[in-house]
């Protein structure tokens, strides 16, 4: 078994700081904390800074130990399993303190957001857990997977290339699942934030031909919120504007 890169030292000082962004600790492993919590802690150390998660410390920072049953570690790797995409876990028993505990170190994850068992997005947010809406989701999907959006919007003149290269023309399932996330949302503010994706979106070829964006972005042209009806609106023109000038340009290469 592989020992996590920790000293007893530094996880005394862990303990005596409390919890925090990138560190959780309990008494025991209840079936509450590993069917309902456990793919939670994971995922929202996982989308954050990465962290440790301690067995065997109780709410006054005492150490009392615990010992893992075998089915309780099985039971461990697969909640990590159970997010998606899965969280990459160490598990490590180890003498602390006179007492026997439970080191579980989650691996912060640089190129990819997770979900846990009950596919919400959790984060730390100090010692405490929250769950990101679309508003919050956006920016850390552009963070992570490195998605080209531009930082502002070409003019027409300038598609299908920017600068002598080529405007990337296929968008991605990712910020496809981000514009209907979006549209779907609860709050004005997310349905607006789906229509300034998809305002971007537009320049990649592809998105004309994907129905379940256009149905949902069809709904939002009768959304109770005038607001949204008249982005929807600005937003049809330019779907407009890009299919003339496509069919323009194909009419051209065809003459030639």
């Amino acid at each position: 078994m592989m020992r996590i890169n920790i000293l007893d030292e530094e996880l005394a000082t862990l303990i005596k700081e409390k919890e925090s962004v990138s560190f959780e600790y309990k008494e025991t492993l209840n079936d509450r904390i590993i069917e309902e919590k456990l793919s939670t802690y994971f995922a929202a150390f996982a989308n954050t800074e990465g962290g440790l998660f301690v067995v065997g410390i109780n709410e006054t920072s005492k150490t009392i130990g615990y010992t893992l049953k075998k089915r309780e570690r099985e039971y461990i790797s697969e909640q990590a399993k159970n997010c998606r995409p899965q969280v990459q876990i160490k598990i490590e028993e180890r003498e602390y303190d006179d007492r026997k505990i439970v080191l579980i170190n989650v691996h912060k994850n640089y190129d990819k957001i997770h979900m846990d068992g009950k596919k919400r997005f959790p984060i730390r947010v100090g010692p405490n857990l929250d769950f990101l809406d679309i508003t919050g989701l956006i920016p850390l999907v552009k963070e992570r997977l490195g998605l080209d959006y531009k930082t502002s919007k070409p003019e027409f003149s300038d598609i299908p290339s920017v600068g002598g290269n080529r405007v990337k023309t296929k968008a991605s399932s990712e910020e496809i699942d981000l514009c209907l996330k979006a549209f779907a949302g609860a709050t004005k503010e997310s349905r607006l934030e789906g229509l300034r994706e998809l305002e971007l979106l537009l320049y990649r070829r592809d998105i004309f031909y994907n129905l379940n964006v256009f149905e949902e972005f069809e709904k939002l042209l009768t959304d109770k919120e005038e607001e949204i009806r008249r982005r929807s609106l600005y937003v049809f023109k330019i779907m407009l504007r890009v299919v003339e000038r496509e069919e323009s340009q194909n009419e051209e290469s065809q003459k030639n």
